[in-house]
C-alpha cells in the first residue's frame, strides 16, 4: 500500500506533485502533474488523470452540398480545442462544448483534444466521409450494383462469402448474397418446421410451408411493397399453396439471420418486382411483372409483349448479380413472388440459363437461396481505400 506523504500545489488542479510512500523499502514516487486524486467511499483515494480521463464524442456529420459539419462535445469541464488535417502544436482551434466544426470536405479527419490552459490530454479523431445515398447508388447503377460490401456482418454471417449492392431507390440500399447458402444457414419456418433437402444447397420448402397461412402473413407495408402490385396495387390475397412459400420468404423475424446492425430487415430473396427493376435500371431493358391473378405474377420483356410464365434467356448469363451460371450447388434461387403457373407448388425463379419463370418450391427440384438484405435508409457506403470494395461508414 502507498500513503500520500506530501502534495505540492502550484494553483492549478494539473499542477500537482503526489509523492506517496510504500511499506517495506518506502520509495517516494512522484507522479505526473496532470494526476489527481479521487476520494472513495471507504476513505482510500484513487488516482486520476484530471485531463485525459475526460470523454469527447463527436456528432453523427451533417452534409450541405459538398460541405459538412460535425459537433463536438465532452463531459468535462476542459476546454476542446481541435483541428483539421493534423496535429501540429500551436495552432489548435478552441471551440465551445458542444459546438460545431464546419467547412469539413469529404476525407477530412477532425482532431479533438481537451486542455486546462497548460496542459493537454491525448487526440481523438473522426474521419469525415461522405458516401454515397441509396439515391445516388441508384443514379449510377453501373458503377455500384455488383459491387461487394465488405464490412456487412451479421448472425449468420457464415453463410455468405460476400454481400453485392443489388438495388438502390431513393431511400434504400439492397444487398444479396452472392451464392447460395448453405443449408446449415437457413432459418426454420416461424413454428420451427425446417427446410428439406436435396443436397447442402438445393432445398424444398415442402415442411416450412406448414408454419404459414397465406397472405395474412405479410403484414408489414414496406414488406408488402416488395410486390407492390400484387398486395397494393390490385389487393390480392391468398391461401394457396405458393403463397405460404411467399410468406416464408417473406418473414423477416425469421430471417432476421441475415439482419445486421446496418439493416433494416433482411428476406429470402428479392422479388420478381425488384429484380426487374435492379435489371431495368442497369441495363436499360423494360421488363414488366405483374400480378395477373390471385395466384401470382406473370413477365414480359416489354409492355407491347404477351405475357407468360416463363421467358428464356431473359437475364446475362456473364452478371453473376442475377445469374448463376454453374448449376454445381444449384440450378436457380427463388424470387419472393407468387408465379401465376399454378397456385400449388410454384415461386418465381431465375435459373442458370438466364430465364425467369415458375419454379417448384417442392422437394424433387434443385432450387436455393440467395437472400436480401435491406440496408437502413441513413446508409451510406464508400469506396475502401484500397479500391476492392465497397464499405457501410
Amino acid at each position: 500500500a502507498y500513503n500520500i506523504m506530501a502534495i505540492s500545489y502550484e494553483g492549478s488542479i494539473s499542477h500537482r506533485m503526489i509523492a506517496m510512500v510504500a511499506e517495506g523499502f518506502r520509495p517516494v514516487v512522484c507522479l505526473k502533474s496532470e494526476i489527481g486524486l479521487e476520494k472513495q467511499e471507504d476513505g482510500t483515494y484513487h488516482i486520476v488523470d484530471t485531463v485525459r480521463t475526460g470523454k469527447i464524442t463527436f456528432g453523427e456529420p451533417t452534409w450541405e452540398g459538398d460541405n459538412a459539419s460535425v459537433t463536438v462535445g465532452t463531459n468535462t469541464n476542459f476546454q476542446i480545442e481541435y483541428q483539421i488535417n493534423g496535429v501540429d502544436e500551436g495552432i489548435w482551434t478552441k471551440i465551445a462544448n458542444n459546438g460545431t466544426i464546419t467547412g469539413l470536405k469529404d476525407r477530412d479527419t477532425v482532431y479533438a483534444r481537451l486542455t486546462d490552459g497548460t496542459n493537454h490530454g491525448e487526440y481523438t479523431s473522426i474521419n469525415i466521409i461522405k458516401g454515397m445515398t441509396g439515391a445516388e447508388v441508384a443514379e449510377n447503377p453501373n458503377e455500384y450494383y455488383g459491387k461487394t460490401i465488405t464490412n456487412y456482418t451479421c448472425p449468420n454471417s457464415a453463410g455468405v462469402s460476400a454481400w453485392q449492392i443489388f438495388h438502390a431507390d431513393e431511400n434504400n440500399i439492397y444487398l444479396i448474397a452472392n451464392d447460395y447458402v448453405h443449408r446449415n444457414y437457413i432459418p426454420k419456418g416461424k413454428e420451427g418446421s425446417s427446410i428439406r433437402y436435396n443436397s447442402d444447397y438445393t432445398l424444398a420448402m415442402d415442411d416450412v410451408v406448414d408454419d404459414y397461412d397465406g397472405s395474412s402473413d405479410i403484414t408489414e407495408e414496406k414488406i408488402k411493397e416488395l410486390n407492390n402490385d400484387y398486395f397494393n396495387v390490385k389487393k390480392y390475397t391468398s391461401t394457396y399453396t405458393n403463397m405460404l412459400a411467399v410468406a416464408y420468404m417473406l418473414d423477416t423475424n425469421v430471417w432476421s439471420v441475415f439482419k445486421g446492425e446496418q439493416a433494416e430487415y433482411a428476406i429470402g430473396g428479392p422479388t420478381i418486382e425488384l429484380l426487374f427493376e435492379s435489371y431495368n435500371n442497369r441495363y436499360g431493358t423494360e421488363y414488366v411483372a405483374e400480378a395477373t391473378s390471385k395466384t401470382g405474377y406473370q413477365i414480359k420483356k416489354k409492355s407491347s409483349d404477351s405475357w407468360s410464365n416463363s421467358i428464356s434467356g431473359m437475364l446475362n448469363t456473364t452478371d453473376g448479380l442475377y445469374v448463376i451460371p454453374s448449376k454445381s450447388k444449384a440450378s436457380e434461387y427463388w424470387l419472393a413472388s407468387p408465379s401465376a403457373g399454378d397456385y400449388t407448388y410454384y415461386v418465381s425463379g431465375v435459373f442458370y440459363d438466364g430465364r425467369v419463370a415458375f419454379g417448384t418450391y417442392s422437394y424433387d427440384h434443385a432450387s436455393g437461396f440467395r437472400p436480401l438484405v435491406c440496408l437502413k435508409s441513413s446508409t451510406r457506403i464508400t469506396q475502401e481505400d484500397n479500391g476492392d470494395g465497397y464499405i457501410i461508414k
